[in-house]
Formats: structure tokens, sequence, C-alpha cells
């Protein structure tokens, strides 16, 4: 993880509400599959529902790919 904060109601994936976090993982899935590298936070945003300021306090930029890492190795984190 990138060690950012996390802001209130919200969790990484994993914490115990989910939160946003679940739901942005998938998105960025999705997005690595179709386009790779190229894929972008404002589409994953989009995906999933919330603002590209959302994905990126939950995850800054780099640890976004470092979950959907974990979470595919993992099968899931539910």
């Amino acid at each position: 993880m990138s060690g950012k904060p996390v802001a209130p109601g919200t969790s990484r994936p994993g914490g115990r509400h989910g939160g946003p976090g679940l739901g942005i993982v998938a998105a960025a899935h999705d997005a690595f599959a179709r386009r790779g590298f190229a894929a972008t936070i404002r589409e994953v945003a989009e995906a999933a529902h919330v603002s590209p300021a959302t994905v990126e306090l939950v995850f800054g930029t780099a640890a976004l790919l470092d979950a959907v890492v974990d979470v595919a190795l993992a099968g899931s984190n539910t």
C-alpha cells in the first residue's frame, strides 16, 4: 500500500468496510486488462463511479497497480 491517509468512511481494499477501494480495484483490473499501462486514472474513476481525486486519495498512483496485482494473485480480498 502507499501509506497515504484514507478519507473518513473509506478503506483500502480488504478493509472491514469495503469502501470505494474494492470497486476501484475491479475497475482498474478491467482497464489494465483492456489497455495495459495506457489506462488512466480518469478511466478507472469513471468505471468505478468515483472521482479521479478519490482514486488518488485511496491509492495514490502506483499503489493502484499493486492492489490490482495483489487481488489477482490472491483471487479475492473479500
